[in-house]
Parts: structure tokens; sequence; C-alpha cells
């Protein structure tokens, strides 16, 4: 039996201490059929060294190198070079359990499937959360919890057909939320095979300096492009309450998000998501702190780790 080819896609720029642990995580893999594109997006000298010195050790490593152009841009660049059936991507900052790969081609072999979505860890300072992939899950509201963020749209638990990149692209300067834009452009391309598996395929690290963690005012306008570019290309095709509802997610990341920096942009019109019951009882509270100007509360709540899964 042959075994598919997986290019494992890192995009990365001016990367901390864990970038040498995800290229070890990387080398211990048990699957072999492996190949490692590593997109530098203009990171100084010192930084790249470890990149470097990766693919000279092992034959199925690239390295491509690019002006600072932002991450959907270094993404797409490891998409063209990639030459895997099979294409994931890794965060620079992140981990990969030694199985990770196995365990992702297995489960696509024995489904026949276009798209497998492996369970994950999300690790803050305080704790340790297993987010378990959602196995009985249909295709349809697989795509609408992506979409409305009940699932999270990070492209790292998720190995995909190179095929299904074909004709969409990673929109350049949007930088957050790229891999949730890119998941929507595919699903609406067509209905895919899609499998699950329990076994723990990612680690997730939020620490303070992680990339999601240096979240910026410029993250919270490429969030409100992807949002009006989603709802513009799904209006018609799916229920207006779904509509509604991605909006809504989007609303209060932009919220949440501007609190830690300083800003609280509560208005009258957002009052009504202090009650709504599809919120998390966490976010609810959030929320009612900034409407009573309490938004400091809202910096505690993020310290304690409660608010970590904000995606």
């Amino acid at each position: 039996m042959s075994f598919p080819l997986v290019s494992i896609i890192v995009p990365f720029y001016n990367p901390d201490a864990c970038f040498s642990q995800l290229l070890e995580s990387i080398e211990s893999q048990t699957y072999s059929n492996i190949e490692v594109v590593l997109v530098d997006d203009g990171s100084r000298e010192e930084f790249k060294r470890l990149a470097v010195n990766f693919s000279r050790r092992h034959r199925n490593a690239l390295l491509i190198t690019q002006r600072n152009s932002g991450v959907a841009s270094a993404r797409q660049a490891g998409v063209d070079a990639a030459n895997g059936e099979l294409i994931i991507h890794a965060d620079s900052d992140d981990l990969l359990p030694e199985n990770a790969i196995e365990s992702l081609v297995r489960r696509q072999m024995e489904a026949g499937a276009d798209i497998v979505v492996g369970s994950y860890l999300e690790r803050t300072k305080r704790s340790d959360l297993i987010v378990n992939a959602p196995l009985d899950e249909s295709y349809k509201g697989f795509v609408q919890g992506v979409l409305t963020g009940k699932y999270h749209a990070g492209l790292w638990n998720k190995l995909i057909k190179k095929d299904l990149y074909n004709s969409i692209h990673f929109e350049p300067g949007i930088n957050f939320m790229e891999d949730k834009l890119l998941l929507a452009k595919m699903f609406r391309r067509g209905a895919y095979k899609i499998a699950f598996t329990p076994v723990l395929t990612y680690i997730y690290q939020r620490h303070k300096n992680s990339a999601t963690s240096r979240f910026s005012l410029e993250s919270i306008n490429s969030v409100k492009k992807v949002t009006n570019i989603i709802c513009d290309m799904y209006r018609g095709e799916v229920p207006d309450a779904l509509i509604c509802e991605v909006k809504r997610e989007s609303r209060v990341l932009e919220l949440l998000q501007l609190t830690k920096h300083g800003v609280n942009d509560f208005k009258p019109g957002d009052r009504a998501l202090t009650k709504c019951k599809g919120l998390s009882f966490n976010k609810r509270l959030a929320l009612f702190f900034l409407s009573v100007h309490m938004g400091f509360l809202v910096k505690f709540y993020y310290q304690l780790g409660n608010l970590s899964r904000y995606d």
C-alpha cells in the first residue's frame, strides 16, 4: 500500500523560542512521507537561522523566502510550492503530537475523505483544554459551525486534499481569520466528504507572545472584512438567521478584543448580546461588564483564562 505525500506548511516571521520545538515535533512524526514547506515572511537573519539549518538537514524540506507580506501571502506561497497530495498547516509557535500526521492520514484513507478534522489541545499559561472533533457532525453542520465560530477555523487540525485549493487563494492583506475566509470559499464550491478523528492532532499554544495573542487593531479590521465578505458570499444561499449569527460572533470578538487595547466600544444596540443564549456564559458576563463600564474586569477574566477561546 502506498501512503500519500503530506505537505506541512509553516509560515513564520521572527518566530520565538517555540519555533525550534515545533520543528522538533515535525522531525518526531511517526509518519515518514512528509514534505515540510517553511515560508519565511521577511524574518531577520537571526530568526531564520533555525529554518535554514532545518532545510539543510532534511531533503524533504523546502525553504521559501519573501518580503514581509503577511501570513496570508506566506500561506499562499506555501500552498503554491507544495508537492503533497494532502496539505496541513502549522503555526510557528505550536506543536504537533508525534502521531498527528499518521492518525490524520489513516483516517483519510479509511474514509476516502477530502478533509479530515482532528481533535486538538488548547494550551494557555494556566491550563490545558482538549477540544474534541465533532465526530457525529454532518458536513452541513460542520460548515455552518465554522462560519459561526462554533468550530475553530484553523487549518492546523485539518488535513485537506491539495486539489481543493485549486482556483481559490488566501486574500492578500487579510492576516487574521485568513483561514476562515479560505475555508468559506472552499466550502461554497461544493459538498466534500469530511471525516473526523478523536485523536489529538495539534497543540495550539495561546501563551503571551503567540501569534493569536498579539491581536492588534489591524486584526480587528481583518475580522470586519472577513465577516463582510463571508456574509456577502453566502447571502441568499443560507438562512438569514445564520448570516445574523456570523455577524453577531464577529461583533462579540471585536468588543472583547478592543477591551484588551483599553477601548470600550459597547453601544446601546449591543445590549441584547448580554442575554443571547447562543453565547457562552463567560462571554455574556464579559459583555455585561462592558455594558456597565467595567471593562477592567474583562481584562481580569482574560488573565484567568476564562476568555481564552474567543476565535
